[in-house]
């Protein structure tokens, strides 16, 4: 059956039809995942999606139209257009060949169609692998010293175990403390023009490695404001935290 021009054709790639699958699972998943059955002296109960199965079927028509002579057409027709274009068109993208043709003779024309299937199965895998999940802890540490604190950050897993070696990078997030203290600005707690850190307020070290017990540890060279507030970001074990510290008055 010869297909209808124009009519019920997909638009779109493979791949786009199938990241619109998952995309339609996964919104189902979490669907199901707000369901909750509850019985009496039982956990309740939960619904998830250990598969999906899906099958696309799709049919390809080809037709060739007789041409008094071919090479004179072809040549006619490359001829008539600049060089660049011209050996692109000598290289065809691509080769087909007719499966069922129902007249083969070169000089007359022909018409062929084909069907290919395409099947395949979504799969749900545990997060990370099934391996227990990181937990990032976040706390601060007196020094002794007005103008130095210490970041300790534990990385640890779901069980408790500490994920020693794992690098651990800390920053200072310039623009979230700007919005902080934008707030304490606009609530009268801080003067006008405070919004920003000075540029010696930082992390001494970038980049530390977890300790055996899963802690690494970092220096917050303070340089701000007494009242001005610093967020500090920490990535580690593709998780991150954070935490804010206000800069004390050193005065008191």
């Amino acid at each position: 059956m010869s297909l209808n021009k124009g009519q019920n054709l997909i638009n779109g790639t493979i791949d786009q039809y199938l990241v619109g699958i998952a995309d339609g699972l996964r919104k189902a998943q979490e669907e199901l995942s707000q369901i909750h059955v509850s019985r009496p002296g039982e956990s309740p109960i939960t619904y998830h999606i250990p598969s999906l199965e899906f099958e696309l079927k799709m049919a390809f028509e080809m037709e060739e139209q007789e041409t008094s002579n071919p090479s004179v057409a072809r040549l006619a027709s490359v001829a008539s257009i600049p060089q660049p274009q011209r050996v692109e068109m000598l290289q065809p993208k691509i080769r087909a060949i007719p499966l069922n043709p129902g007249n083969t003779s070169s000089s007359e024309s022909f018409e062929a169609s084909a069907a290919s299937t395409i099947k395949g199965r979504f799969v749900s895998v545990p997060a990370n692998g099934g391996s227990p999940l990181p937990v990032l802890n976040l706390r601060l540490r007196d020094t002794g010293k007005k103008t130095e604190v210490e970041v300790v950050a534990q990385v640890l897993n779901t069980l408790g175990e500490a994920l020693e070696g794992t690098e651990v990078e800390f920053n200072v997030d310039r623009d979230y403390s700007a919005y902080l203290n934008s707030e304490a600005i606009a609530e009268g707690q801080l003067e006008e023009g405070q919004e920003e850190l000075p540029p010696g307020t930082r992390i001494l070290q970038a980049v530390v490695d977890a300790e055996e017990n899963g802690e690494a540890t970092a220096t917050l060279k303070v340089t701000s404001k007494p009242g001005q507030q610093i967020a500090i970001a920490v990535f580690a074990a593709g998780t991150s935290e954070s935490l804010i510290f206000e800069t004390p008055d050193n005065s008191e």
